[in-house]
């Protein structure tokens, strides 16, 4: 539902403003939208505060509930996390639609820093999915892993009948990534998304 809300939202705001944002900017003093979506129209401006206070609140709930105590029975974390992702996809979609797609001067250095830190929080998810975890969100030791695994596999074997050979079948799909003792971030990133990538096909 957060999916369909976030995408909703950036669509409907892109179709209707669609012949604006295309129009020259020189140009746009005199189309009949400028007032409501220029980056100081009622609209436009809107979309300003509204996106950004999308992200400093996205950013706080997430923090606060990760650190703070007190909150920890708030939800899970998982659930919150992915608030979190929701806000802080959208606010920056509507700051992008505040600025009207104009940028110059300090507002560009500021946008595009904005860019930067929306790119490595998705990167970062991306990293964080890698790491197993139970259903709360509590990060699994290799060990629970294992103990994991085993208890899945028999459940496979008892209850559905499935036979060995395809319960090893299971297992070579399914094969970790393996980076190398040596390996650094930057080489083992890309090799790790094209791993997960070909997995994915396979299954």
């Amino acid at each position: 539902s957060l999916i369909v809300i976030g995408l909703s939202t950036v669509v409907l705001i892109g179709f209707y403003g669609a012949d604006y944002y295309a129009t020259p900017v020189i140009e746009r003093n005199t189309h009949s939208l400028h007032e409501m979506l220029s980056p100081t129209g009622f609209w436009g401006h809107g979309m300003g505060f509204i996106g950004t206070f999308m992200i400093l609140f996205g950013v706080a709930m997430y923090s606060l509930r990760k650190r703070w105590g007190v909150l920890a029975g708030f939800g899970l974390i998982k659930h919150v996390l992915e608030f979190h992702i929701f806000l802080c996809l959208l606010g920056p979609a509507l700051v992008l639609y505040h600025t009207a797609f104009k940028f110059g001067g300090i507002v560009a250095v500021s946008f595009w820093s904005m860019v930067t830190v929306v790119a490595s929080g998705v990167l970062g998810r991306y990293i964080y999915l890698q790491i197993p975890k139970s259903l709360s969100g509590k990060d699994l030791t290799a060990g629970e892993l294992q103990k994991h695994l085993k208890l899945v596999t028999q459940i496979l074997i008892t209850q559905y009948g499935i036979e060995d050979s395809r319960i090893k079948n299971i297992d070579a799909l399914t094969q970790p990534f393996d980076a190398g003792e040596k390996a650094s971030f930057f080489r083992t990133l890309p090799k790790l998304m094209w791993h997960d990538f070909k997995r994915y096909l396979k299954i």
